[in-house]
């Protein structure tokens, strides 16, 4: 209970806190141009290691959604013709090659700084995509002539990875520089698998790549009316809070450790004693004096059997006692009687149960204990099943009609009274112990 408490109003409090942070704008687009190189298995005789290809030019745009200054989504699209030829110009390729991949940006200086100038106006963005190419291309030979191969469309998964460094010029405007080694599932951008005894197509043993360089031009929408999350730091993307609220906060946090602990110390001793009041008021446990009041609540817990004794189980003092059978109707010990082997209220009962109800009325931490009996007509498991019937019948009446709650009310079935052992009305009937 506790912990629960103070988790709430901790989370509580981060809750206005966060709630202060504004509405931002997060959508952006560019546009890109630049060049490529193409990375196969045409390259150089001496040095195999540096491609020949040439540098075509490239274009397309992306199109991404920044969720805080830290990172985003997004698509982009590269349209990249690519030419290559080995330093002998024995043969030579073109082709035609789109890209087409969803990515994750992480803006790098805002994620080892949160505390950069507000300003912000350098950033370095790394990316990581994943997506689909499309290509076709043409094969010559030294004369140029078109050489038979694979030609035609074909398809391949790409993992483009790279890096981009973005100057925001204004809210609106970034212009940025961005490099990026885009790798593809296939070795076939070559288009033949060999020409002359030269291997193009390891059959993935080794894939083919781009490297692709572009200038981007980037568009932030709403960034005029909002402000973009692109032109931000951490530090003015979540709003800090200033000393003197944190000290607030951890002061009232402390005081609400503080009453939850006295609070908590209150409930640990309160539950026994609830326990205790729900064994009571269900009237269950031992009778280990049988005088007919569980040891619960039993405070002479050694009296003789039979006893007649008080809702505490105290032995009633003489002047208390009914001097003969007859003497049951005096005021100390009121009772409701039954005529034989029923359970119904008489008018008499009736009035005696409105004057129990005004008392427990007018005293709402009243405790009441009715205790029904039979005469001795009859055998002992009957006998007591109708003296319990006859307490709770009673209970029934003070629940229903006077609005007595049930908690404050012990119905307690005592069976039959030996003597006399013919019928005899004032045995059947139920007496009224209080607990004070």
């Amino acid at each position: 209970m506790k912990k629960t408490i103070l988790l709430f109003f901790i989370f509580s409090s981060l809750m206005v806190i966060n709630a202060q942070k504004k509405d931002y704008s997060h959508w952006s687009l560019t546009l890109e141009g630049g060049a490529n190189m193409f990375d196969g298995d045409i390259n150089q005789e001496i040095i195999s290691v540096i491609p020949t290809s040439f540098v075509k030019v490239s274009f397309g745009g992306s199109l991404q959604y920044t969720f805080n200054p830290i990172w985003g989504l997004g698509v982009e699209y590269y349209r990249m013709p690519y030419s290559a030829e080995p330093a002998s110009k024995a043969y030579s390729i073109d082709g035609q090659m789109n890209h087409i991949n969803p990515f994750v940006a992480i803006n790098i200086f805002n994620l080892f700084d949160a505390r950069r100038a507000d300003a912000n106006k350098w950033n370095i963005w790394a990316t990581l995509g994943g997506g689909f190419a499309w290509y076709d291309n043409v094969f010559y030979d030294k004369d140029k002539a078109e050489v038979t191969g694979n030609y035609g469309r074909r398809n391949a998964l790409i993992v483009p990875v790279g890096v981009l460094i973005e100057y925001n010029m204004s809210k609106s405007l970034a212009l940025g520089a961005k490099l990026s080694y885009r790798s593809h599932n296939k070795d076939n951008l070559e288009g033949v698998t060999s020409y002359n005894g030269k291997i193009f197509d390891f059959g993935g043993v080794t894939n083919d790549f781009m490297s692709l360089g572009t200038i981007a031009l980037r568009w932030k929408f709403n960034a005029v009316k909002k402000d973009h999350v692109r032109n931000l730091t951490m530090n003015t993307y979540y709003p800090t809070i200033d000393n003197t609220k944190l000290d607030n906060l951890a002061s009232d946090v402390g005081k609400l450790k503080t009453k939850v602990d006295d609070i908590d110390d209150k409930v640990n001793k309160l539950v026994p004693r609830i326990e205790r009041l729900e064994k009571m008021i269900d009237n269950i446990g031992s009778d280990a004096d049988e005088d007919g009041v569980i040891d619960v609540r039993d405070k002479e817990p050694n009296t003789p059997k039979n006893t007649m004794v008080d809702f505490w189980g105290r032995t009633l003092a003489p002047e208390k006692l009914p001097t003969t059978l007859n003497d049951f109707d005096i005021d100390n010990i009121p009772a409701v009687y039954f005529d034989f082997d029923q359970i119904k209220l008489d008018d008499e009962a009736l009035t005696t149960i409105r004057k129990i109800g005004a008392k427990m009325q007018a005293s709402n931490d009243l405790i009441v204990e009715i205790r029904g009996y039979a005469d001795n007509v009859g055998d002992i498991p009957y006998n007591n099943k109708l003296s319990q019937r006859r307490a709770d019948r009673v209970k029934q009446e003070l629940t229903k009609v006077w609005g007595i709650s049930e908690n404050r009310i012990i119905a307690n079935g005592k069976g039959k009274i030996g003597i006399p052992t013919t019928r005899y009305r004032p045995n059947r009937r139920c007496d009224f112990f209080y607990s004070r």
